[in-house]
């Protein structure tokens, strides 16, 4: 596995660079993440996944949500080193830490969760969209495969709370709750509860079951969407807390625009 992931970011790095890859050009020092997603896929399905997977990013399944696809990342290219590259802090608060021993989370946390530093948003998306042809041809079978999904739910998400104001604005019901529980507020009753800052099942409810109708697939399934779409809405409304939505919307955009052009315009 190593091997096949120094060969994969050694190309990855050239191609973007059109240097050697000692001396990469600048804006690519996430690129290699591209390249570790699949060799950590292949390394997964050899093994049980919830105890091969770090307790940062337990999953049942690789190819499932976003913790699954930090799972597969992870096997590939250690997720708590990677942020070390950048030359800021990754949050401005929250209970989640990154020091010299690398990245440490906390999802334990009551209502508290990791809150962006806007700089390091703007570093991540400058440093980890492939924007040349080289890394474009690598990264398109990798988004296709893996990243293409989710892409898609939490831009139809975001779209959604577009229509209805956002950032400006919630719409009412469980999205303006999560917003207000996480500013101190009650679990409202008959939800399922916020999950200790992180919405996991609370948001379930008609919010989920159109958009999960307009991705239905052979290879997706309703469930599977539907999931995704509540934890994209936890992550937007934390995005408007945090200050980064804006630039989480454009690199999204841009990674759309790049890989998911055809989509995108129609949608």
């Amino acid at each position: 596995m190593r091997s096949t992931l120094a060969l994969a970011s050694l190309l990855l790095l050239a191609a973007c660079s059109g240097s050697p890859p000692e001396a990469p050009a600048p804006a690519d020092a996430l690129l290699d993440l591209w390249a570790a997603i699949p060799v950590g896929m292949d390394a997964l399905t050899e093994n049980d996944v919830p105890e091969t997977c770090d307790v940062s990013f337990k999953t049942w399944f690789e190819d499932f949500g976003v913790r699954g696809l930090a799972c597969a990342t992870n096997q590939g290219l250690s997720l708590r080193e990677a942020p070390q590259r950048a030359p800021m802090r990754v949050w401005t608060s929250g209970p989640h830490q990154l020091d010299a021993n690398g990245l440490a989370l906390d999802l334990t946390a009551e209502r508290a969760f990791g809150q962006y530093n806007p700089a390091f948003v703007e570093w991540a998306v400058a440093n980890g969209l492939p924007r040349t042809e080289g890394a474009q041809r690598i990264a398109q079978p990798v988004y296709d495969r893996y990243v293409r999904r989710l892409a898609r739910v939490y831009w139809l998400v975001l779209s959604d709370l577009e229509a209805d104001g956002f950032p400006a604005s919630l719409p009412a019901g469980a999205v303006s709750e999560y917003a207000a529980y996480l500013e101190g507020g009650a679990i409202p009753d008959g939800t399922l509860g916020f999950e200790g800052g992180v919405s996991m099942h609370s948001l379930f409810g008609d919010l989920t079951l159109p958009l999960a109708q307009r991705l239905r697939s052979p290879t997706n399934d309703e469930w599977s969407i539907r999931y995704e779409a509540n934890t994209a809405y936890g992550f937007w409304v934390r995005r408007r807390a945090d200050g980064s939505v804006e630039t989480f919307r454009d690199g999204l955009s841009e990674l759309l625009q790049t890989l998911d052009s055809e989509w995108l315009a129609a949608n």
